[in-house]
């Protein structure tokens, strides 16, 4: 009787700490990577609107005009250094961020 109680108490004090520690882990990293999957998926999402906001105000096409104002010396040491992709990757990061701040789930 005295072995049968011992093992009830071991099973208790290890198996059972085993599964909730093991079940406890599998759920958070379970919630943590669907956390992960809606973060990305509103990231996606604001950075279609944001293409979409910058086409629709012009913003490429101004940066275009007023690219071919400069001197061409200085347009080609530009355009070397990518400063007009630079310039766009940042207008639409900030566009992006200002979508962001409109959805509450990203």
């Amino acid at each position: 009787m005295f072995e049968f109680l011992s093992f009830i108490a071991e099973w208790i004090n290890s198996t059972i700490y085993t599964f909730v520690t093991d079940a406890i882990t599998y759920l958070f990293s379970t919630f943590f990577i669907l956390w992960l999957k809606v973060q990305l998926f509103g990231l996606e999402f604001a950075w279609d609107i944001a293409k979409g906001v910058m086409q629709t105000i012009g913003a490429n096409t101004a940066l275009h005009n007023a690219w071919g104002m400069l001197p061409s010396d200085v347009a080609a040491a530009a355009n070397f250094f990518k400063v007009p992709d630079s310039i766009n990757l940042l207008i639409t990061a900030g566009v992006t961020r200002l979508v962001l701040s409109f959805l509450p789930f990203a």
